[in-house]
């Protein structure tokens, strides 16, 4: 074989090898946040910028707050983070203003971060600096009390159906169950338990019309 033929066989295998290696493509700094951010709930994005790990503060005092409300049925390292939302609330209070509160009417930037543990999730909420919490209830309603005992409290719906709410340590009373009169009316706000069982109440308000 010539010394010509060899050269074009060579520059022919070189050609051939450049044109079918395909190695994968070295993703952007860019595009590894935006994976980074859609598997990872403590990231928060805004559409058109980078994302950016939302702060540790806030979460760290969302969970240690909600395993303490939540009292033994609660392990903090068992409290998973399901997600996190930036937040301007409307008052100090947090949004969730209660009969005889008294609340500041400046807006106070803050978080919602849902956690879950168990069969539930919770909804706690924050200021900025995770210096101040609160938990969100899944539902409030109108009942009346019935009777109440150390670990549940009682109370019938206006159409008759009695519901049982377990206590927790993070229980918040406006009313004293203790000395409370069966009948008399009130304001409940429930979360789900953790695992099967009568729901939690987060709160027992006197009823007051608007």
């Amino acid at each position: 074989m010539t010394r010509a033929a060899l050269t074009a066989l060579l520059l022919l295998s070189v050609i051939t090898l450049a044109c079918t290696d395909d190695p994968k493509p070295t993703p952007s700094p860019t595009a590894a946040a935006s994976e980074t951010a859609a598997t990872d709930p403590s990231v928060t994005t805004t559409p058109g910028t980078t994302p950016t790990p939302f702060p540790e503060p806030p979460i760290s005092a969302a969970i240690d707050a909600l395993a303490t409300w939540l009292g033994p049925v609660a392990d903090p390292a068992s409290i998973q983070v399901a997600s996190t939302e930036d937040v301007t609330w409307s008052n100090g209070c947090l949004d969730l203003s209660r009969v005889g509160q008294m609340c500041t009417e400046a807006l106070v930037a803050g978080y919602r971060i849902m956690l879950s543990l168990g069969d539930a999730t919770y909804e706690v909420r924050t200021d900025a600096s995770g210096r101040q919490t609160a938990w969100a209830p899944q539902i409030e309603i109108l009942v009346r009390f019935t009777e109440a005992s150390t670990n549940l409290a009682t109370f019938t719906t206006d159409d008759g159906n009695q519901l049982s709410m377990q206590l927790v340590p993070g229980t918040s009373f406006g009313v004293d169950l203790a000395i409370l009169e069966a009948g008399t009316p009130v304001g409940i706000a429930i979360a789900d338990a953790p695992q099967s069982g009568a729901p939690l109440l987060v709160w027992v308000d006197p009823f007051q019309l608007n």
